[in-house]
């Protein structure tokens, strides 16, 4: 059921206007339609006990399926209200996502003790751990963000 609830998270994320929407609202891009599509395809190709996720269904009135990711603290207002707009879209699931910052869900992931993770990092292949090859970790791109500075250029010599 995890799965499935993973599953359909990211595709709501990749397919939803209000999430285009409220990303927007905080200052996130959207991908470009062709590597959300990429994305897509590859959620076609998630399996559970070698079912593919998009054929399981939900089991409804049992307990709430629990997501829970760490990572990014740049994203972490983002999935702060999309966690919020998705338990209206899909009540048979809570999504949690607690920052801590990429290196924390990088490391959280590889460690196979969260569901998923967001990151600004990339993520080194090589370091890829046992219990992440096995569980077919996938990167999937969701939002893009400008990082900026501030400077003063008229501060003088010196």
């Amino acid at each position: 059921m995890k799965a499935k609830a993973l599953h359909d998270y990211i595709h709501w994320i990749l397919t939803s206007d209000r999430v285009a929407a409220v990303a927007h609202e905080n200052h996130f891009g959207m991908l470009p339609t062709d590597l959300k599509e990429k994305a897509k395809q590859r959620l076609e190709y998630m399996k559970c006990n070698g079912i593919p996720v998009q054929n399981i269904t939900y089991q409804t009135g049992l307990q709430k399926i629990l997501l829970y990711g760490t990572g990014s603290s740049l994203a972490k207002g983002l999935y702060d209200v999309l966690n919020l707009e998705y338990a209206m879209y899909q009540n048979e699931v809570i999504v949690q996502y607690d920052g801590g910052g990429s290196g924390v869900g990088i490391q959280d992931i590889l460690q196979c003790q969260i569901d998923f993770a967001g990151t600004d990092a990339l993520i080194d292949y090589s370091k890829l751990t046992l219990c992440a090859r096995q569980q077919n970790i996938q990167i999937l791109p969701m939002f893009a963000s400008a990082v900026i500075i501030f400077a003063h250029l008229s501060l003088g010599s010196g």
